[in-house]
């Protein structure tokens, strides 16, 4: 994990440590006050069902995802800010990059 937000770092998904919780791996890029990391994640895999707390950004590297029924491809970018509530799965094996803790909003009003 690189914490240094100065420094350049370059890495690639099949050189990093990879954690596994239930049908999706989770690799930390880097953690300071938001996340970096990349999920590969398993056929069928259920990513999220509740609200999110700190806004995410996703751009899906490899396979697909499904959001509320439709097919979103490799290169499909979303951001979810604070508060959206979604629920992500994937068709097939699919390599995600998610940025979460940057998007930290005041509420409109």
């Amino acid at each position: 994990m690189h914490t240094d937000i100065y420094e350049n770092v370059v890495m690639r998904p099949d050189s990093l440590t990879w954690e596994k919780p239930e049908k999706c791996e989770k690799s930390i890029l880097d953690k300071v006050d938001w996340e970096s990391s990349f999920l590969r994640l398993e056929p069928a895999c259920k990513l999220r069902e509740q609200a999110l707390s700190e806004g995410e950004e996703h751009l899906v590297l490899e396979g697909f995802l499904l959001i509320a029924e439709k097919i979103y491809p490799a290169g499909s970018y979303f951001r979810f800010p604070t508060d959206s509530e979604i629920e992500l799965s994937s068709g097939e094996e699919a390599l995600i990059y998610v940025k979460i803790g940057h998007l930290k909003l005041k509420p409109r009003g």
